[in-house]
């Protein structure tokens, strides 16, 4: 069977200018860089002026290897090669618009349409700075991506009619992504790819979002983390049950 080729990322022009900027501070090749770049202020202002300028940018992009880590993390988690074709990474303007999901899932279902699936990852600049971090965050989000393309867990982005309200809605959503994040913070930590420290934080927010599990909450929070398999059903029976006043 031929292996499907990697993703390879495709990245906003504007972050890849951002990045490399931030980037070549203090680094020994600043001085070549502005030379080089300033160069280009000496040709006629338009379209191919703006176009060398990308170019010129993109080039220094991947010779400091900014895109590396996420081109290395779309390669370990083989279900996104065989469910998506493109991953496009634009800047992201906070800490909470950052994130990885897939484009426009309602319109074309993973199953019914593999092929023609994007990853739309937004991502802050000087997070592309911290490789290490970059990394921990890249595993967490991508593994998100995977469940959503794996047919064992059978992801589904309706939500229980029961969950008109927006405010009950909002809660199960939290409490939903509580569980999910500790189903994949044990998927990670038995790859070796969990921080430090992350499991007891992660504990903290499970008690946190589930109050009457009460002295039960470790052990149940044990058995999650611990799990081999789940699926998307699993977690929102689960997190309808357990958030329930009794």
């Amino acid at each position: 069977m031929t292996a499907r080729p990697a993703i390879s990322p495709e990245f906003d022009p504007g972050l890849v200018e951002q990045a490399v900027l931030l980037r070549i501070r203090e680094d020994p090749q600043e001085g070549e860089f502005y030379q080089s770049r300033d160069r280009l202020y000496l040709l006629p202002e338009g379209e191919e002026r703006e176009k060398s300028f990308q170019d010129f940018h993109a080039a220094w992009f991947v010779r400091l290897q900014l895109g590396r880590p996420i081109a290395e993390a779309l390669e370990e988690q083989p279900l996104l090669a065989g469910g998506t074709g493109r991953c496009c990474v634009f800047p992201a303007r906070s800490g909470q618009e950052e994130g990885a999901d897939l484009h426009q899932w309602r319109a074309a279902r993973p199953r019914e349409s593999a092929a023609g699936g994007s990853i739309l990852m937004r991502v802050k600049v000087t997070r592309l700075l911290d490789t290490p971090r970059l990394q921990a965050w890249l595993r967490r989000e991508l593994m998100h991506v995977a469940d959503m393309l794996d047919p064992a867990f059978a992801y589904a982005p309706e939500w229980p009619a029961a969950t008109s309200d927006p405010a009950a809605k909002n809660i199960l959503r939290e409490r939903y992504r509580v569980l999910w994040d500790v189903w994949i913070d044990g998927r990670l930590e038995r790859r070796g790819w969990l921080p430090e420290g992350d499991r007891a934080r992660r504990l903290e927010e499970f008690a946190t979002a589930f109050p009457n599990f009460g002295p039960e909450a470790a052990e149940r929070f044990a058995e999650l983390f611990d799990a081999e398999t789940q699926t998307h059903a699993g977690l929102l029976e689960m997190a309808l049950r357990a958030g329930g006043s009794g």
